[in-house]
């Protein structure tokens, strides 16, 4: 996913496997041979992984778990050597995903609003977010 939580690409279906190289919006050099290039629209992002399993039987969850257990994700530049991966099982785990709507909140969207490329889709809500001052606003849209 992006940071706009935009799904990339299911990975895994039909049971082949591949390497996966995430790319910057800004990246411009060649792609190495041998991974399936994903070029991202924001500089973050994010991974969700489940199995889907035949059923709820221990053998096919521990199955499940094994494929998953075979990912590694690392950057690129650690590729000879890949890190040790840390997983972490959330089965039966409770948490709240709510957002919480708090100062923390605004922290987080002017951190992400900051960091990310604009997107086309985007400067109609992006707007909203400018002082509102007419001749001002018109010049920091068409900075955009």
């Amino acid at each position: 996913m992006d940071a706009w939580q935009v799904p990339l690409m299911d990975v895994g279906v039909g049971g082949k496997g591949g390497k996966y190289l995430l790319l910057p919006p800004d990246y411009k050099d060649e792609v190495p041979s041998g991974y399936i290039p994903m070029r991202l629209k924001t500089y973050n992002s994010y991974t969700l992984v489940r199995s889907i399993v035949a059923s709820n039987s221990e053998d096919d969850v521990r199955k499940g778990d094994a494929l998953v257990n075979q990912m590694k994700v690392y950057p690129l530049s650690e590729a000879g050597r890949p890190p040790q991966q840390r997983f972490i099982d959330m089965t039966g785990v409770l948490y709240e995903p709510a957002v919480p709507y708090d100062v923390d909140f605004y922290v987080s969207l002017a951190r992400m609003v900051n960091e990310e490329p604009v997107q086309t889709k985007d400067l109609e809500i992006l707007g909203m977010l400018l002082p509102h001052n007419g001749a001002a606003n018109e010049r920091c849209l068409s900075g955009l």
